[in-house]
């Protein structure tokens, strides 16, 4: 089973992003997961459940280099409380089964494809989580979402390649979109080896400008050849840490920028939303181009829009 690293439970109500869609007051702890790389390694995991709701769907929240799960908590709460469970997972900087690694790409796919089994490492974990929260089990959903901030955002594309490619459809069918957060490619250029395969599904990013902490944007120019039409934003004014928001720290800030509010604000409405559309299978409208919302942000100067180049 899995071992409680902590139990400072937090209860947060998140305000509703969208005027008409659901918001939910979230639950979260942090518990271990073992993680099927270089033998078993035993990782720490954030989990974040919507109270007052049976989920539908899941959001797997991945933190980039040199970070943790507990950067990017902001967002997962404001996943959560769209009506879902979420996961943010700790990985190392380094190793063999660190972020930017193959092997532990493999592995999160193989993670997610084997569940929800009741034995599943990812069902323990999130059992773990509730227990340690007071609630009861619950079968966690099969639908899901990939969500990665800079290097997290290559994880994420990588393994969104293994799960939209696995022979069998009852796992390739499971995976609703990819959100990514100024992702960073790889040295194994992983982004580009995999986003061909995410070809049928929506994969939509929210990036800075180029800079030295997103590698000049080194993830969207990947990103951008292999899709056609709406590709998502930049924030002009952005920085790398946008996405970690109100739980960014000091050595983000130091070295990539402090977030502005405008532009945490942004990425919070555009991400849930995007996320929340892929897994309800219907767009939210006010977040696309043509919808309040986005045009708001474009008049603005907040964003910029982003699109394919693929075929162009």
């Amino acid at each position: 089973m899995a071992r409680v690293a902590v139990v400072a439970a937090a209860v947060v109500a998140v305000a509703s992003l969208s005027a008409c869609e659901p918001s939910y007051t979230v639950k979260d702890t942090k518990v271990t997961l073992a993680v099927p790389c270089g033998g078993t390694t035993t990782v720490d995991a954030r989990w974040a459940f919507p109270e007052g709701v049976t989920p539908t769907g899941m959001i797997w929240l991945q933190h980039g280099f040199a970070r943790s799960g507990d950067n990017v908590a902001d967002l997962m709460r404001r996943y959560s409380a769209r009506g879902y469970v979420v996961v943010a997972p700790s990985f190392s900087a380094f190793g063999g089964c660190a972020i930017n690694a193959a092997a532990l790409h493999a592995a999160v796919a193989s993670l997610i494809a084997g569940s929800p089994s009741p034995t599943s490492a990812l069902q323990v974990s999130a059992n773990a989580a509730r227990s340690a929260l007071g609630l009861p089990a619950v079968t966690l959903p099969t639908n899901i979402v990939l969500s990665g901030h800079s290097a997290g955002g290559a994880a994420m594309t990588a393994v969104g390649g293994a799960l939209a490619s696995n022979p069998d459809p009852a796992v390739s069918s499971r995976l609703k979109g990819v959100v990514l957060l100024d992702p960073v490619e790889n040295a194994d250029n992983a982004m580009a080896a995999n986003l061909p395969k995410l070809a049928a599904l929506p994969v939509l990013t929210i990036s800075g400008g180029d800079s030295s902490c997103n590698a000049n944007s080194s993830g969207t120019k990947a990103l951008l050849p292999t899709r056609t039409g709406f590709a998502g934003v930049r924030l002009p004014s952005g920085c790398h840490c946008d996405a970690e928001a109100d739980t960014t720290d000091v050595l983000c800030t130091l070295v990539c920028g402090t977030p502005q509010q405008k532009n945490k604000d942004a990425l919070r409405d555009l991400a849930v939303d995007w996320a929340h559309s892929m897994l309800k299978g219907s767009p939210v409208a006010s977040v696309y181009p043509g919808g309040e919302t986005y045009e708001q942000l474009l008049a603005a100067g907040t964003i910029v829009t982003l699109t394919g180049t693929a075929g162009g």
